[in-house]
This record gives structure tokens, C-alpha cells and sequence, in this order.
């Protein structure tokens, strides 16, 4: 069952609105169309996870603190035996991995398997 389903956020709704009517300069837009990109990533994975849910509990995006410390996470799986963190991301392209780095051929990305780590560590209270 998914508890707390994806919804857009209000950064996403206010850049969609502002897109619609009076179209947005270059920066903007690329960063609406991330926001966008990244909503529809995360909307399919929870259509995609749907199947596995079996009396599991999800809960999408969620903001906690620990230590005075922010941290985000995509969406988290609870059955009774364990707990999933998943970090989702919406990228297009051919991507390889050096190490814990993934890169694409015009940029390098997020180190991902860091950013889970940081979560977990986080979340072990």
C-alpha cells in the first residue's frame, strides 16, 4: 500500500504555471524541465513498484532531520522483516561507472551510492 503517494511539488506547480503563461528564459526552463523530469521519474516508479507492494508500506518523499542534519528521501519500502531507501532518479543517455561515480558523455553525475549511504546513515538512529 502506498501511504504517502508522489505528488508535484509546489516549486513544480508554481514553475508550471509560470511556463504556461509567460514562458520562461533559458535557465529557468531547464531547471522546470528537471523538476518535471525528476516528478515523472518518480511518479513511474511508483507505478512500477506497485506489483511488488505484497503488504509492504511505501512513503514517498520524505524530509526528516537527525543531528541538526536535512535529508530527502525518494521513497522508502516497509515490510515487516526490513526497511528499503530508494533514491530515483529520471536520466536519459548512456551512462558508465568508475568506481562509486556515474558519468554520462557530457557530464559527471551524482555519486548515487554515496547519497544512499548518507540516507542510511542518517536514518540509523
Amino acid at each position: 500500500m502506498i501511504m504517502k503517494p508522489c505528488e508535484e511539488s509546489l516549486e513544480l506547480r508554481i514553475m508550471s504555471s509560470l511556463h504556461i503563461r509567460m514562458g520562461l528564459p533559458g535557465p529557468d526552463e531547464l531547471y522546470y524541465l528537471n523538476l518535471k523530469q525528476g516528478y515523472e521519474g518518480e511518479s513511474e516508479f511508483d507505478q512500477r513498484i506497485i506489483p511488488l507492494l505484497d503488504g509492504r508500506l511505501v512513503i514517498n518523499d520524505l524530509l526528516l532531520e537527525h543531528h541538526n542534519t536535512l535529508f530527502q528521501i525518494d521513497s522508502l519500502m516497509m515490510s515487516t522483516k526490513s526497511i528499503y531507501l530508494f533514491e530515483v532518479k529520471n536520466y536519459c543517455g548512456d551512462f558508465y561507472v568508475d568506481g562509486e561515480r556515474w558519468y554520462s558523455k557530457r557530464i559527471r553525475c551524482c555519486n548515487f551510492n554515496g547519497m544512499n549511504r548518507n540516507c542510511d546513515g542518517c536514518f540509523r538512529i
